[in-house]
């Protein structure tokens, strides 16, 4: 979608690979390098423009360390925490921002345009869903205990 080099994140190795298939360029395993020291390797030391973050907590303080100037982090959940203390002078020195997303505010307007754009990546196979597992609507206490203690890598969706 026009950006120069996309990398992911994760903390096991399964999850990497997955990363890998789906054809990021580079796929840092916590488990295995720092974050911060592998984004900025892999950047030459510019850092990134924008970080779309799932987790927060201590992966949203690494994120400042390896923003661009001008750069932008757009948090979008908090698994990892929902507290995090931050360096404001890397916010200010950067002329960064960091912004919260969530989809209940938008528009209906928007809601179609990104559908829209969603379908189209779809059908196009320039996206592809991972979905971790399949449950009837039967088992959803079942799903919703895979969901938060099995951590998987993809959707877990519980059919109607």
């Amino acid at each position: 979608m026009g950006a120069g080099l996309v990398l992911s994140s994760t903390g096991s190795p399964g999850k990497a690979a997955l990363a890998r298939a789906a054809g990021f360029d580079h796929v840092i395993d916590m488990n295995e390098a720092v974050l911060a020291e592998a984004i900025l390797r892999e950047t030459s030391g510019r850092g990134v423009d924008v970080v779309v973050d799932g987790l927060s907590g201590p992966v949203l303080f690494a994120s400042l360390e390896v923003l661009a100037a001008r750069g932008t982090i757009v948090t979008v959940g908090y698994s990892a925490g929902r507290e995090v203390a931050i360096d404001v002078t890397k916010l200010i020195w950067k002329a960064a921002q960091i912004r919260g997303f969530n989809f209940l505010f938008e528009s209906p307007e928007r809601w179609a345009l990104a559908w829209q754009g969603i379908s189209r990546l779809l059908v196009e196979e320039k996206i592809k869903p991972v979905v971790a597992k399949v449950y009837p609507f039967e088992a959803t206490p079942e799903a919703m205990r895979f969901l938060v203690e099995g951590r998987p890598a993809g959707r877990v969706i519980v059919r109607l």
